[in-house]
């Protein structure tokens, strides 16, 4: 049936933007009841019965008529849509009705959209087996660029292979993760974490010095990140990426607990968040009975002084080896410990507090695997 709209003269206002001027809610509620009403019916100034409710502050008639199917991005004659009506008559609580996502139609696809992203990558997603990208030592070795390119580009390329790391295995030392290094590094710019070069060059050193290593897992390149070209305070990765770095990321502990590491030190090292903790879990040896500083024959972990670091920063960083779980979870949560996303220190932290109780479980046995 072709939806009904009732033009008053003047104006050509319909009735319901009639009815929704001027405050009349319970005509717009009859008016909304009536079989095949055109909510989005316009006058001739293109003004809608939403941009009546809204300019004069109608905040139920405004709710009747968002539920009702009231489209919010329509715009009048001069541009202006009912939440710019609203403000400009500082009619706040009709403000923070069209606020809300849930009438931005493109905002709630998107949200909807991100929302199965992030359920897919969940529900393919297996704790005890985390899924990692790796560049393979030939693809690091041979880069011919000064830093190691984005991780997107990479995939794209053809140059990670994404492998599932066996928590089972890795906490006894055995399987993939004897063949892999995690690189633990301090980003110099949120666009070019290695503006020298220093740290890739340290890291190939390290590679032609250890041949045993056939994967290598630095973070810039290997978890999905932002385009350099993308503005701070936005994201332009896919919600598929976002999950699936925000699944990486919980995971990550245990993998600096557990693989080979490379420390690339500089003198700011021990003031970030994120390398501390690397750093911290690199230097620990998992036991039955938790953590404890690994001993010199039970290291994994390579320490690179690089720009102005001395063998006196890596003393002090080493000396970090001998605080428990608690005592570095207190010294990372300091405000002098910095963190770009300060999201992350309330996501990690207290992971990394119950470092001992992880530890015990996985060495245990007793934790269930997902098949």
């Amino acid at each position: 049936m072709t939806p009904r709209v009732l033009h008053l003269p003047q104006y050509g206002d319909t009735a319901l933007i009639g009815a929704s001027y001027h405050g009349h809610e319970g005509c717009v509620r009859l008016l909304l009841e009536a079989e095949a009403i055109e909510v989005n019916a316009k006058n001739i100034g293109d003004y809608t019965a939403l941009h009546g409710a809204a300019g004069n502050g109608h905040l139920a008639i405004a709710k009747r008529l968002l539920e009702g199917g009231a489209d919010p991005t329509l715009r009048d004659k001069y541009g202006r849509t009912a939440i710019d009506l609203a403000r400009g008559q500082g009619k706040s609580e009709v403000v923070a009705l069209l606020s809300e996502p849930r009438w931005d139609k493109a905002a709630a696809a998107k949200a909807a959209a991100d929302k199965a992203a992030a359920d897919k990558a969940e529900a393919a997603w297996n704790s005890h087996k985390p899924t990692f990208y790796f560049m393979p030592r030939a693809a690091v070795l041979g880069a011919t660029a000064k830093q190691l390119k984005r991780m997107q580009e990479l995939r794209d390329s053809k140059l990670l292979e994404k492998m599932a790391v066996d928590l089972n295995e890795a906490f006894q030392g055995t399987g993939l993760i004897q063949n892999i290094l995690f690189v633990s590094h301090r980003w110099e710019d949120w666009a070019t974490p290695d503006e020298t070069g220093a740290q890739l060059a340290a890291l190939k050193a390290h590679l032609i010095a250890h041949p045993e290593v056939q994967y290598v897992w630095f973070d810039y390149a290997c978890m999905p990140q932002r385009s350099s070209s993308c503005p701070l305070d936005k994201d332009d990765r896919t919600p598929a990426e976002k999950a699936e770095f925000n699944l990486m990321l919980k995971a990550i502990t245990d993998m600096y607990l557990t693989a080979k590491v490379l420390i690339l030190l500089d003198t700011m090292y021990r003031t970030r968040f994120w390398t501390t903790m690397e750093g911290w879990c690199s230097m620990q040896q998992v036991t039955s009975e938790g953590v404890r500083p690994a001993s010199a024959g039970e290291s994994r972990v390579t320490v690179v002084c690089i720009h102005n670091a001395t063998q006196d920063d890596k003393q002090a960083l080493l000396k970090m080896s001998t605080k428990t779980p608690q005592e570095i979870s207190k010294f990372l949560a300091s405000p002098d410990v910095f963190v770009t996303n300060k999201k992350d220190k309330e996501t990690m932290l207290p992971i990394v507090g119950k470092t001992e109780e992880h530890v015990r479980e996985m060495m245990s046995g007793m934790h269930l695997y997902c098949v």
